[in-house]
């Protein structure tokens, strides 16, 4: 079992060399026991760095450079990707004094802190508190780091407030506010003596319900996945009462701001009648996380092919970086054997399956479709329903994410 020690020794002297020389050269964790054959507790240190070596591999999707970070294995899944953490650091105005609240391994905290000049950050935990120390000191950032409880916090202006609460204090994941830990009533005194603060919860914790409304709420989507929903208080970098969404495509962020009040409801003229045009669109899910499809349909000059979402549908299709558009081939109805049918017309060397708003077995499906082994033709089912009653799309993809390429 390994101890909060062990954790301190991965930022001394004797260990930091050591890991550099695993990444830098073909040493891996094999070479560990010549290492290390002149520490007394040299078995403790070779398990301890063995395991993170197999956990620098698994954040090689979180973090471009996994050989400056150390990690436990909940640490490490709780934890902002960098991506992410970067970019919701520049919520933060330059020469802000940020306190960081359950700072954990530090991906937040060090991202603020290549920001802004003056950052202390805050954890429980003794083994995280180790681990942000040793990252901080990989990466050459200077950041003050306590073992403290938000309980015990005092904030003082200008302080700003960033914190990432743990939403899995009995082990399962949460998305009420009322099983954060900290619990809420500390989190609102802290936002009440803060400079301007930004709180990370999970992307389906309904924001709506709370007595204080934040000034801005911000949606991160990378990979079309939706990474996490932040909170804002106090910080103008967003226009107040908003909703942000913003999408990692291509190496870039783009955003798309909405009002809070839905100005767009959707209304009958924003619903596809009967069939779709001659387009149709699957969008970031980001958008339908932060529950502004209607507007962002009117923004981008589509109709919904349902009220209940789904996709949109269009006579012509515009380029942008939360939207894939697909050409209409033809409606099918959702009946297994005339999608076999159709299928088997179509000559199709590939099938892409995908569904907005309808229960389907897409698996089951795909392995139903024959396939041509001698045809490159792909062709994608969506399934949906359109004007309420379920439908399969046979479309072709005339691009990827952002930029089609042709009409």
């Amino acid at each position: 079992m390994l101890r909060e020690s062990d954790y301190e020794w991965l930022g001394s002297e004797q260990a930091i060399p050591i890991w550099e020389k695993m990444h830098s050269t073909n040493f891996g964790p094999e070479g560990l026991a010549s290492e290390l054959s002149h520490l007394v507790d040299r078995t403790r240190y070779e398990t301890l760095l063995k395991e993170q070596w197999a956990l620098s591999q698994s954040a090689r999707t979180k973090f471009p450079n996994p050989q400056h970070w150390f990690w436990t294995r909940t640490l490490l899944e709780q934890s902002s990707d960098a991506w992410c953490a970067a970019e919701t650091a520049n919520d933060f105005p330059t020469n802000a004094k940020i306190v960081d609240v359950c700072g954990g391994a530090g991906a937040d905290t060090l991202a603020l802190a290549s920001r802004c000049d003056a950052i202390r950050a805050i954890d429980r935990s003794p083994i995280a508190v180790a681990l942000l120390k040793a990252n901080a000191k990989l990466q050459g950032r200077s950041v003050d780091v306590r073992c403290e409880s938000a309980e015990e916090l005092k904030l003082q202006l200008p302080e700003y407030l960033h914190i990432d609460p743990d939403r899995r204090p009995t082990g399962k994941r949460i998305t009420a506010i009322e099983g954060l830990q900290p619990s809420w009533t500390v989190i609102s005194s802290l936002i009440a003596s803060s400079q301007g603060t930004s709180i990370k919860v999970a992307p389906a914790t309904d924001w709506s319900e709370l007595d204080d409304a934040p000034d801005t709420v911000r949606f991160l989507s990378r990979d079309r996945s939706v990474r996490q929903q932040r909170w804002l208080w106090g910080l103008d970098r967003w226009p107040r009462g908003s909703i942000v969404v913003s999408v990692h495509t291509r190496d870039a962020w783009s955003h798309e701001v909405f009002d809070q009040n839905n100005e767009n409801e959707p209304n009958a003229n924003l619903f596809c009648a009967q069939e779709p045009g001659a387009y149709v669109a699957d969008y970031d899910p980001a958008i339908r996380a932060a529950r502004v499809s209607a507007s962002f349909a009117v923004r981008i000059g589509c109709k919904m092919l349902d009220s209940a979402g789904g996709y949109f549908t269009a006579e012509h299709c515009l380029p942008h970086g939360m939207v894939r558009w697909f050409r209409v081939l033809d409606v099918l109805s959702m009946d297994s054997k005339k999608l076999r049918a159709y299928a088997r017309t179509a000559h199709v060397g590939s099938w892409e399956l995908k569904s907005r708003g309808v229960t389907v077995d897409l698996d089951k499906v795909r392995k139903e479709l024959p396939i041509a082994p001698d045809s490159r033709k792909s062709c994608t089912f969506l399934f949906s329903k359109i004007a309420g009653r379920p439908r399969v799309i046979a479309a072709e993809p005339i691009g990827g994410w952002g930029i089609p390429l042709s009409n």
